[in-house]
């Protein structure tokens, strides 16, 4: 099962990640995405854009998908097909010393993504003429349009930052800044197929507070949490099948 769930990341990671970062299909031009959209903000603008991406034509069947696969298993493009979240994962198993945050800071830095996601929402209001006027996001959008060579250097920056992070601290991205993880986040706790915990046969062998990709450290907070990533670590990693799928409401 482990070496099924390594192909669909790899699968994702070289399919998704070129589309993502140059807006193109195994290709040295640079078309749209990331690191030429023609806009201040990238990925909110498509429908309006005159560059033709791969990002752009299959936004509409990516954003379907994710809610589909969303409403069944909660976050697991999260875990499985975010190019970024993957490429985390592979440099996290670099054999170096690695960070763990205190409870405090780790709780306090997850909210920063929400807040993100919100001032995400109010620009693509606002860019898009949907709801105009809104005074923190008119200002915002006129700032990132007057600066946007210099906003979309500092993301890639950030970025490459978040990627170099991620060698010591496990998923610091979609832990603390992704405004789509803020987004979906809501399906873990409605999700179709839920991931069930049987304390019975659980044997404090720590290994789920180890693995977790999100850095959950209690069983209690962690089944049906809304940082759970889906990666699956803590089944793939479980020998004593403590953890488990199960249709929500179904009792084993």
């Amino acid at each position: 099962m482990s070496r099924l769930f390594l192909a669909i990341r790899t699968v994702a990671l070289l399919t998704l990640g070129p589309v993502v970062i140059a807006g193109s299909f195994w290709t040295p031009e640079l078309k749209g995405a990331l690191l030429n959209c023609p806009f201040p903000f990238p990925f909110i603008m498509c429908k309006a854009c005159p560059v033709f991406c791969t990002f752009g034509a299959i936004r509409t069947g990516l954003f379907w998908g994710i809610l589909g696969t969303n409403f069944l298993l909660g976050r697991v493009f999260c875990g499985f097909c975010c190019p970024a979240g993957v490429a985390q994962d592979l440099l996290y198993k670099l054999p170096v010393k690695k960070l763990l945050p205190s409870l405090s800071v780790d709780r306090w830095l997850k909210r920063l993504k929400y807040f993100l996601a919100l001032v995400v929402i109010l620009l693509v209001l606002e860019a898009t003429g949907i709801w105009q006027g809104i005074p923190f996001a008119t200002s915002l959008w006129f700032w990132l349009i007057g600066h946007a060579s210099t906003f979309r250097n500092s993301l890639i920056a950030l970025v490459a930052f978040s990627l170099l992070l991620s060698v010591f601290l496990s998923r610091d991205w979609c832990r603390y800044l992704c405004p789509l993880g803020a987004w979906i986040s809501p399906f873990n706790k409605y999700s179709v197929v839920e991931l069930a915990f049987d304390s019975d046969k659980c044997r404090q062998c720590e290994q789920c507070p180890r693995k977790c990709s999100s850095g959950i450290r209690s069983a209690s907070e962690r089944w049906s949490s809304l940082e759970c990533l889906r990666c699956l670590e803590c089944y793939t990693n479980c020998k004593e099948s403590a953890v488990n799928f199960r249709l929500k409401g179904v009792e084993e």
